[in-house]
C-alpha cells in the first residue's frame, strides 16, 4: 500500500512538471486529470487540438478502459503510458503499433513498451511539445553531434543550418507540406560534401559491347543515357525507399527523370577483373575502355557510388555517410518533419545496395537545362523495352561546348577474353585509328586481357 502510494504522489509530481512544460511552451497544451486533482490516478495531455498522451498508473487500467469506450471512444492518443513503479513507466506509441484504437488496455500491455525513467519520460514529453521549428533544431543538432567524429564536415553543415533554423528566412519546416528541406544552395553543398569532397579521379573504366565501340570510334561520340533506360530498376527503388519514405514523385521530378543522364564506370583498379567481364563485358565478348579524367564542370559531376556496406575478408562494414543520410531522413521522418529534397534525381543514382559494392561504380551525371543544345534522341532500350532519351557528347572536341565540356578522353581499349577474331581486331582499330587524322589525336593504346582461363 506504501508503494500504491509513492506511485500516486508521483503521478501528482509528473502532472505538475508537465504543468510547468506547459507554462513554458508556446504551443497550445492541454492538461486534464481524471478524478480527484490531490490523488491523480490518469490524466491526459492535447497538443495543438489533438490527442497526444494519456498517463495511468498501473492499478486503474481498467478504468481506463472505460473511458476509453465511453468518453475517448473515437480518441486515438499517440502515447499510451503506464506508471509501473515509482521510477518506471511503460510507454507505447501509436506509430510503432497499428490501431490502437481498437485494442484493449489489457492487449496495449502485451505489446511489449518501451521502458522509461522519470527523468526519460520528461525529456520524452518536452520534445513531443516542442514547437515544430524546435524539433526540428534539436534533432538536427542532435544528428550532427552523434556524427562529429566520422563526418566532420557534414557534421559542421548540419550545425550551420540548425542555428539558422526560425531564424533566417528560408530555414523554417513547411507547414503546408508538414516537411522540411534544404534551401537550393544548402541542398547542393551537402551534395558535394556527400560525393565529391576531396575525390579525385586520374582515370576510370568501362565496359561494353564490341557493336558499342564500333559505333563511338565511327561517329566520333559517347551516349549517355537517361535515368529511365537504367538497366537495373530496383537500385533505384532501394534508394527510395531508403531516403525518400516522405517524398510523393511530383511531375516536375517523374520529367526530370529525362533530363538526367547517366554514364556508368569503374574505378581503374577494376580493369580486366574477371567479374566485370563477366558482367558488363559481354560476357568476355566486348571490351573495357579506359579514360583520362579531367574535373568535371557542372552540369556534369563525377562521383563514386555510395554502397550501404562493403564485406572485405568477410567482414561487412557499413558505409558511414549511407548511415549518416539514413539517420538524418529516418529521424526527422519519426518527429513529423521528413525531409524532403529538392533534387532526388542528382542523389539517387549514386546511392546502392551493398549487394553491388565489388563493382566500385563511378558514375558521371549529366543535368539537361532548357537552354541545352545537345543532341537529343531517343532509343528503345534492350535491356528492359523502355523508351529512353539519351545525348551525346563529342569524343574528341575538347573545344568546350555551350553547355559543358566531356570530361574523360579514351586512353585505352582491352579486348575481352573471349573477344572473337581479336589479334587481328587489335591490328584492324589500331588501322582505324590511325587512318583518321582527328582518331589518331587520341594516341589510344590497344591491348588483349591478361585473363587466359575464362570459361
Amino acid at each position: 500500500m506504501f508503494m500504491d502510494s509513492q506511485i500516486t504522489n508521483n503521478l501528482n509530481v509528473l502532472y505538475s512538471e508537465v504543468q510547468n512544460i506547459k507554462k513554458h511552451s508556446s504551443s497550445h497544451i492541454e492538461v486534464t486529470p481524471i478524478g480527484d486533482t490531490k490523488n491523480i490516478l490518469c490524466f491526459t495531455i492535447f497538443y495543438n487540438h489533438e490527442a497526444s498522451v494519456i498517463i495511468y498508473t498501473k492499478d486503474v487500467f481498467a478504468k481506463i478502459f472505460v473511458l476509453k469506450n465511453t468518453a475517448y471512444k473515437d480518441i486515438s492518443f499517440q502515447y499510451y503510458i503506464q506508471q509501473n513503479s515509482v521510477d518506471e513507466y511503460a510507454v507505447i506509441c501509436q506509430s510503432d503499433y497499428q490501431n490502437l484504437q481498437d485494442k484493449t488496455i489489457a492487449e496495449i500491455q502485451k505489446s511489449k513498451p518501451k521502458s522509461y525513467t522519470h527523468t526519460e519520460l520528461l525529456d520524452l514529453l518536452r520534445r513531443e511539445f516542442q514547437t515544430p521549428n524546435e524539433k526540428l533544431k534539436n534533432t538536427i543538432l542532435h544528428i550532427a553531434e552523434t556524427n562529429k567524429k566520422n563526418n566532420k564536415a557534414i557534421a559542421a553543415f548540419l550545425k550551420r543550418i540548425a542555428k539558422n533554423i526560425g531564424i533566417q528566412k528560408g530555414y523554417y519546416y513547411d507547414s503546408k507540406n508538414d516537411s522540411f528541406s534544404f534551401l537550393q544552395t544548402d541542398e547542393d553543398k551537402l551534395h558535394r560534401l556527400f560525393l565529391t569532397n576531396g575525390a579525385r579521379f586520374k582515370q576510370v573504366c568501362r565496359y561494353c559491347t564490341l557493336e558499342t565501340l564500333f559505333q563511338m570510334l565511327s561517329n566520333q561520340n559517347i551516349r549517355m543515357y537517361g535515368l529511365a533506360g537504367m538497366n537495373d530498376k530496383s537500385e533505384y527503388k532501394y534508394a527510395c525507399d531508403c531516403f525518400l519514405r516522405g517524398n510523393q514523385p511530383t511531375e516536375e521530378t517523374e520529367d526530370s527523370i529525362n533530363r538526367t543522364y547517366v554514364l556508368s564506370c569503374s574505378s581503374i583498379e577494376q580493369k580486366d577483373s574477371l567479374e566485370m567481364w563477366r558482367l558488363y563485358g559481354d560476357d568476355g565478348k566486348g571490351v573495357c575502355l579506359i579514360f583520362d579524367v579531367d574535373k568535371p564542370k557542372a552540369p556534369l559531376l563525377l562521383a563514386k557510388t555510395i554502397y550501404e556496406f562493403t564485406c572485405e575478408r568477410g567482414r561487412k562494414q557499413i558505409d558511414k555517410r549511407w548511415q549518416l543520410l539514413k539517420q538524418l531522413t529516418t529521424e526527422l521522418q519519426d518527429i513529423g518533419l521528413p525531409l524532403k529534397i529538392n533534387n532526388p534525381n542528382k542523389w539517387l543514382p549514386f546511392f546502392k545496395s551493398g549487394d553491388y559494392y565489388y563493382e566500385h561504380e563511378v558514375r558521371l551525371l549529366y543535368e539537361e537545362s532548357d537552354q541545352d543544345h545537345l543532341s537529343h534522341n531517343w532509343v528503345l532500350n534492350n535491356a528492359n523495352s523502355i523508351f529512353t532519351p539519351y545525348i551525346q557528347f563529342n569524343l574528341l572536341d575538347k573545344i568546350e561546348q555551350e553547355t559543358a565540356t566531356f570530361p574523360l578522353t579514351l586512353k585505352g581499349i582491352i579486348l575481352g577474353p573471349k573477344c572473337q577474331e581479336k589479334d587481328m581486331n587489335v591490328k584492324q582499330i589500331i588501322n582505324m585509328l590511325q587512318r583518321d587524322s582527328s582518331l589518331r589525336t587520341l594516341n589510344v593504346n590497344i591491348q588483349l586481357s591478361e585473363i587466359t582461363n575464362y570459361r
